[in-house]
Parts: structure tokens; C-alpha cells; sequence
């Protein structure tokens, strides 16, 4: 799940533009400006700074203001490849290392499954830890794809993969392809609670990304190698709850909306179940590629 698939609804950032992006910008430099005077302390700044012409003090106050408000846009524009990152998709070089954790993850789901097939054939004798523990793995085995073959090497990728395929498998639907036509048909309500689930996952990537910037101030003041670590594994962890009620939220428009989509193009509906994944293959090609084909026959009023 690319980029260009988080990106589809990315507006309702607009709105909260100073607290998601100018927010984080701010605590960055006066942490910096905190590890830059811990050691001195603020008089030598103090007397340097008083030292100034009162015009030299107009620039350097502009000349902050500008580095400030040029470091949160530049971060900003940066969170979609941030994104990426975080999701598993790294650059060649990298390779090595992605393969190693998509191993890793085989490995563990594997160990995961077992584990639950165990539980579940004694479902009705397990105690309450035992329940307790199927529960859990039945949420963490959702949170990821059915198929190593589309594990990422990533929790954040597999929570957005595992949402994408399952909506493939069941309805034949391709996300990437399909979602920008469905979210033009979708309530107002609907959009809004997607919308503040995609920004909740922007703000913890944009946190995150500062989080491993502030490690930098590190090299005056030891403390903040501890915080910015602290600040990017938390936001990591913010992130991922907010993926997961994005996941859910995604999946759950094609549950109970992707009929309007078919409607909306004219397009035969499935008329049961067995039929949902050959149709929705069908209709994912006519978007993508289209068709000049007398079948299927459109129905419904014209366009």
C-alpha cells in the first residue's frame, strides 16, 4: 500500500495545519535551544544578544522566524516519505536488511499459528489466561497479510498490507485503484472519520521524523539522544493505533459501501457471494484499463 493510497484523502490535514506541523517544529528548536544552553547556561547568550544593535536584533529575530517556519515545511513535505519508510517499502541498498525481517516475521507467524490452532481446538476447556491469549493472537494474526508473500518488514506496513488484501480477497476490489471513486461516494460522516484517522497516523509519522532529528541535539547535550529516541518510539506507537483504526475504518466503507460504487458505474452487481471476487476483478480492470467490450451490459438510468 503506497503512498499514493495514504495520500487520497490527505486534505483534512489542511485544516489543523499549525498544530500538526508548526507544533512539532516549535518544540524542536526550543528543546534545541535547551540543549544548546545547558551546559553555559543563558547569561553568555544573554550578554552576546545584548551586544546587538537593536536592528541586528530585528534580522537575527526574522532570520529565526524564517528558519523555524522553513524547517516545519520542509519536514512537512517530507512526511509522505516518511511514510513509505515506515510502512516497509526501503531503498534497494536496504534490501538485505527487509528480507531479514520479512523472515523473521514468517518465523514468528508461523510460531503465532501454531500456537492458535492449539488454543482453538481447545476452546472449550481453555482457562481464562489461555482465552486471554487467543484473543490476542487473533489480533495480532489480523494485523497481518494471509500470505507471506505480501508481508512487509514492518508492523505499520502489515496493519495497512493485511486491510488492503483482505478487501482484494473478499471483493475482488483493488484498494489503490478503487478508493478514489468510493471515497467520492461516501457520506459526509464517513469521509470526516476517515479523514481524522489518516491525519491521527500523519501526525505520528511527522512526530516521529522530529523525534530522530531532535537525537542530533545529542552532540551538545547527552539527554536528548534519550528524548528524541523516546519522542520517535512513541509517535511510532501513536501511529500504530491510529493505523489500526484506519485499517479498520477503510475496510469497513468497502464492507458496507461498495455497492454505491458499483451503481455509480453503471456496473452489474454481484449476486452472491461466490460472485463478489470475479466481479470486483472485473470492475478493478475496466477502471484501470477500460473497455471497448459489449459484456457486461450496463445497468440502470444512463450516464
Amino acid at each position: 500500500m503506497g503512498a499514493k493510497f495514504l495520500d487520497t484523502i490527505g486534505g483534512k490535514l489542511a485544516e489543523n495545519w499549525a498544530a500538526s506541523v508548526l507544533t512539532p517544529a516549535l518544540l524542536f528548536w526550543v528543546g534545541g535551544l535547551l540543549a544548546l544552553t545547558w551546559r553555559t547556561g543563558w547569561e553568555p547568550l544573554e550578554r552576546w544578544l545584548a551586544a546587538q544593535s537593536a536592528l541586528s536584533q530585528l534580522f537575527l529575530a526574522g532570520g529565526a522566524l524564517a528558519v523555524f517556519a522553513a524547517s516545519a515545511v520542509v519536514v512537512d513535505a517530507l512526511n509522505i516519505s516518511v511514510l513509505r519508510l515506515l510502512e516497509g517499502y526501503w531503498p534497494r541498498w536496504l534490501g538485505r536488511l527487509r528480507r531479514w525481517s520479512v523472515r523473521r516475521l514468517e518465523r514468528r507467524i508461523g510460531e503465532r499459528e501454531a500456537r492458535l490452532q492449539v488454543l482453538a481446538a481447545r476452546r472449550a476447556t481453555l482457562t481464562a489466561e489461555e482465552t486471554a491469549e487467543l484473543a490476542a493472537l487473533q489480533q495480532e494474526l489480523h494485523g497481518v497479510p494471509a500470505l507471506p508473500v505480501h508481508y512487509m518488514p514492518t508492523r505499520f506496513g502489515n496493519m495497512l498490507r493485511a486491510a488492503e488484501r483482505r478487501i482484494g480477497e473478499k471483493y475482488g476490489l483493488e484498494v489503490v485503484v478503487c478508493w478514489p471513486r468510493l471515497w467520492l461516494l461516501l457520506s459526509d460522516g464517513a469521509r470526516r472519520e476517515i479523514a481524522d484517522a489518516r491525519a491521527q497516523v500523519d501526525i505520528g509519522a511527522r512526530f516521529c521524523l522530529w523525534g530522530v532529528l531532535f537525537v542530533g541535539w545529542g552532540a551538545v547535550a547527552w539527554w536528548a539522544v534519550i528524548l528524541g529516541g523516546a519522542i520517535a518510539v512513541g509517535a511510532y506507537r501513536w501511529m500504530l493505533g491510529a493505523a489500526d483504526v484506519y485499517a479498520s475504518l477503510l475496510e469497513s466503507c468497502f464492507d458496507v459501501s461498495r455497492a454505491a460504487l458499483y451503481k455509480a458505474l453503471r456496473w452489474p452487481l454481484p449476486a452472491n457471494p461466490a460472485e463478489e471476487a470475479p466481479c470486483g476483478q472485473a470492475l478493478t480492470r475496466y477502471l484501470f484499463e477500460g473497455s471497448d467490450r459489449a459484456e457486461p451490459p450496463f445497468v440502470g438510468s444512463g450516464l
